[in-house]
């Protein structure tokens, strides 16, 4: 994430000390002070664009269900800014463990991000698996978002509409098969200014 710093000058403030002294000498001196301020990027989600809520599969089963869906989001980034995912379980999973080869209480997904920014918009992909702290595959996405983690955007994106994130499976049959019982994942997304 890129944060970015602009010097705005600002008006010579004057200051006034009353000066005692003989008759000759003026009441007052004129002190000169100059100011300068800097304003770093600031980067939210929209109040009203934080992407949250829940998704219930229809009919999952197992592996070969095929869905998909989108969380609407709007940014709140006056300049650079990365966007960042965090899955807790790193798939849709299930508290009761395998007890036999063959059978796995972890099912696979996929996490899409698209922010609409000024000039454009930047995309980034990742598989559900990448996004869980420890993962050893690399993800842009993955993390908390901070000046150099998670995924750049390069121009501000402010209070535009179209961004999202997106969680979704093909059909594609896996090697094990999933046991039985309610399975669920938890993302969070994070985003700040880049510097």
């Amino acid at each position: 994430m890129l944060a970015i710093g602009m010097a705005v000058p600002a008006a010579a403030q004057t200051a006034y000390f009353p000066v005692t002294g003989g008759p000759q000498s003026p009441t007052f001196i004129a002190v000169t002070v100059p100011v300068k301020a800097s304003i770093g990027g600031s980067c939210n989600f929209a109040t009203t664009g934080t992407p949250n809520g829940s998704y219930a599969i229809p009919g999952f089963v197992d592996t070969n269900t095929t869905w998909s869906n989108d969380f609407a989001m709007t940014l709140e980034c006056t300049g650079p800014s990365r966007l960042a995912i965090s899955s807790l379980n790193g798939g849709l999973q299930t508290a009761a463990a395998p007890s036999a080869p063959g059978y796995t209480n972890l099912a696979p997904y996929t996490v899409d991000v698209n922010v609409v920014r000024t000039g454009g918009t930047t995309t980034g992909t990742c598989p559900a698996e990448a996004l869980k702290s420890g993962s050893l595959t690399v993800c842009d996405l993955r993390g908390t978002a901070s000046a150099s983690v998670g995924l750049a955007i390069p121009t501000a994106s402010f209070g535009l509409s179209g961004s999202y994130v997106r969680v979704k499976a093909p059909a594609v049959p896996a090697a094990d098969i999933l046991i039985n019982g309610g399975y669920s994942d938890t993302l969070i997304i994070t985003v700040s200014p880049a510097s």
